[in-house]
C-alpha cells in the first residue's frame, strides 16, 4: 500500500489517496466495510475481504488542512559536486 500526499504552493491543504498494490492479496480491509463503501470484494479468487484489482483505494481519499501553508524552498543554486 502507498500513500499519495499532494500538496500546493502557498496552500494548507493536503489531499491523501491511498493505492493498492497487492490486490486480490492484500486483504486487511474486512469485506463488510468495502461493501458499505461501495467497493467490490472478489468471490473465489482472493482470501474473504481482498480486493479485485490493484489500484486507488477511493473510500480512503480525504483532503487534510495542515497549521501552516506550503511554502516551496528556492532552487539550490550551488554548483554540482564533482
Amino acid at each position: 500500500m502507498s500513500w499519495h500526499l499532494s500538496l500546493s504552493p502557498d496552500d494548507n491543504e493536503i489531499a491523501i489517496k491511498n493505492y493498492i498494490h497487492r490486490a486480490p492479496y492484500y486483504n486487511h480491509i474486512p469485506k463488510e466495510i468495502m461493501l458499505s463503501k461501495g467497493v467490490k470484494p472478489v468471490g473465489r479468487q482472493a482470501p474473504e475481504g481482498g480486493l479485485e484489482k490493484n489500484g486507488w483505494y477511493t473510500p480512503n481519499a480525504r483532503t487534510i488542512s495542515a497549521r501552516h501553508k506550503f511554502i516551496v524552498p528556492p532552487a539550490d543554486s550551488r554548483p554540482p559536486a564533482s
